[in-house]
């Protein structure tokens, strides 16, 4: 058996471990998204359309409505696994996200293992996976981990892409996809819109097959994208038909939010993520740290393998449009909750993987290797130290569980009597995946 082998092994062994703690931990594996994403393939199924019921009091009664916030990837793949398996939707709903955090560390090896190395990869690998916060939404059904996954390979597609048009097309059915996973990945579009014009600017020699090749990966999403845009254009009247109340949460809060919760998705040291969140001090030490690691790639950007310049253009470039992605939709519209660590995780790989790049080729006279060896491993020993408590859940958390196994104990009693009468719940979301209504 080879290294190569050995790691992705190892990789999704650790995914094992990190999918049996989530799997067994004491938490609802739904949450209010989940019933929108529940609605539609319930909908799908039924009826062949894209649908969500109101839930609140002035709903009831109410005629299902088109979704136009949550785009139809995941549903799509909830419906495929429920016909494939011949389960109930909500039934595979949350087993999605866990085989995602299953395979989640191996694809991070796989992906990354050119521009990093087998083993800084596999670390990395190792400190998303078992990161509390992926661990916690790993067997629940949104579509955070399943989209994450679906993001790193379209990432590993193009950086082993070659000239081929088959090999952007595919690249392209990829990435369209990815998103009708999730709104938020349109920074996937753009960071390969800027990748591919990148390749145009500087590799002169080649830019008859870069133009071909950018042209055959734009076909490849129209070829996905082009069936909702003009389905929202004809229900809605616009392509992009996501609009909520006006938000409450200034810029400036979602920015110290934003930074709270990425840093607990890095370090999960709670005292460290205050500190560089709520204090000057903190603020300056990030500064710091950003400009020392510019000037490093500044300095030693001409040495880089071709490789490491792509993983880490496409890295930052992902991470600066996602992040303003997220914070723009959050002091635009409002969410109901401030961001939290979940809105974090699809970049804290990202983030690894360019901090190791300019680890790897720093001017730094110190030993990169005990160096990153050290500090991984105190990142991996506090995620150990984080994760038991995942089997201690909020009291609000405990209180939807022990709802949800009042309905699942007495269904009948639960759901049956409900029916053509309105119900009015603080977890209404509980009722409307368990029991399944098709009309209030």
């Amino acid at each position: 058996m080879n290294h190569k082998t050995t790691t992705y092994l190892l990789a999704l062994l650790a995914g094992a471990g990190a999918a049996a703690i989530s799997f067994y931990a004491p938490l609802f594996p739904y949450g209010v998204d989940s019933a929108g994403y529940i609605d539609q393939a319930r909908s799908f199924l039924d009826r062949g359309v894209f649908e969500v019921h109101p839930y609140n009091r002035w709903g009831a009664g109410v005629d299902p409505q088109p979704a136009k916030l949550f785009p139809p990837g995941y549903p799509i793949l909830i419906v495929i696994g429920s016909l494939l398996f011949q389960l109930p939707v909500e039934v595979i709903a949350p087993f999605l996200s866990l085989a995602a955090l299953f395979v989640l560390p191996w694809i991070i090896v796989v992906a990354f293992r050119r521009a990093l190395g087998l083993w800084p990869a596999f670390w990395i690998a190792l400190l998303v996976g078992l990161t509390p916060s992926v661990v916690k939404y790993g067997y629940v059904a949104f579509s955070d981990l399943p989209s994450l996954v679906w993001v790193i390979f379209v990432v590993h597609r193009l950086l082993v892409a070659d000239n081929r048009p088959i090999s952007w097309f595919y690249l392209g059915l990829l990435s369209g996809f990815a998103y009708l996973m999730r709104n938020a990945n349109l920074g996937l579009l753009l960071v390969i819109s800027i990748y591919i014009s990148w390749q145009f600017v500087i590799e002169s020699e080649t830019r008859r097959e870069t133009l071909k090749n950018g042209l055959v990966w734009a076909a490849g999403n129209v070829l996905i994208l082009a069936p909702w845009l003009i389905r929202n254009l004809l229900v809605f009247g616009k392509l992009q038909p996501y609009s909520m109340a006006p938000s409450s949460v200034s810029l400036g809060e979602n920015i110290h939010d934003y930074l709270k919760s990425q840093s607990e998705t890095l370090s999960t040291l709670g005292p460290l993520d205050a500190f560089l969140a709520d204090h000057i001090a903190g603020a300056v030490l990030l500064l710091i740290l950003f400009a020392l690691s510019l000037q490093q790639v500044i300095r030693t950007w001409g040495r880089w393998q071709d490789i490491e310049q792509k993983a880490f253009l496409l890295s930052v470039v992902y991470i600066a449009f996602g992040v303003a992605i997220t914070i723009a939709a959050r002091t635009t519209y409002e969410w109901g909750e401030h961001i939290i660590a979940r809105y974090a995780i699809p970049y804290s790989c990202f983030i690894f993987v360019a901090l190791t790049i300019v680890l790897k080729n720093t001017t730094f006279k110190i030993n990169t290797r005990y160096v990153g060896l050290a500090a991984a491993s105190a990142l991996l020993v506090l995620r150990f130290y984080q994760l038991p408590s995942l089997y201690h859940p909020s009291s609000y958390k405990q209180g939807v569980l022990k709802m949800a196994r009042q309905i699942e104990a007495d269904p009948k009693r639960m759901c049956d009597y409900s029916k053509g009468r309105v119900v009015i719940s603080n977890e209404a979301f509980v009722y409307r995946i368990l029991c399944g209504y098709r009309k209030h």
